[in-house]
């Protein structure tokens, strides 16, 4: 999925992080692997550095690959991170696609657009400014398999 995603040819879409709740282990760029220690080193001791380490991680890669687009796939669990890259100046847009409410819903099968809502949680838990993300930020839940992750990608110029 996400080797699909960093084809698409849009500016910055081809970096690939893969990721755990925010964590990246794993960063490839152009179809090649690339030591995460190369961008922002993300060793370290304590849980309080590493996320230090990890966010100045993020602001390397956005600023040396000039990243324009996001698209994340994936939970709630790396919110912070993804409001901090949704209100970077540079990201023109953030592509949202979490999987997390058909778990929750597993009767429901459809895929909802609730951009609207995200923002304002986002708002909510202070990580983000609303109106600095409310015309970047497009948020899809119900996502349950790469179809859907694929049929809501949508880069809007």
């Amino acid at each position: 999925m996400a080797k699909a995603v960093s084809s698409l040819g849009v500016p910055g879409a081809d970096v690939l992080l893969p990721h755990s709740n925010g964590y990246p282990y794993e960063l490839e760029h152009n179809g090649r692997k690339l030591p995460i220690d190369s961008i922002g080193s993300i060793g370290s001791r304590t849980k309080r550095e590493h996320a230090r380490k990890n966010g100045l991680l993020y602001k390397s890669l956005v600023e040396k690959f000039q990243i324009q687009a996001v698209i994340a796939l994936g939970d709630w669990d790396a919110a912070d991170i993804y409001a901090w890259l949704a209100q970077y100046p540079t990201v023109e847009r953030f592509i949202w696609l979490d999987d997390l409410d058909d778990a929750c819903r597993p009767g429901r099968r459809t895929v909802r657009d609730r951009s609207k809502w995200a923002i304002g949680n986002l708002g909510g838990r202070g990580y983000a400014k609303p109106a600095s993300i409310r015309h970047k930020l497009t948020y899809h839940d119900g996502c349950k398999d790469a179809i859907a992750f694929i049929n809501n990608i949508k880069i809007k110029k």
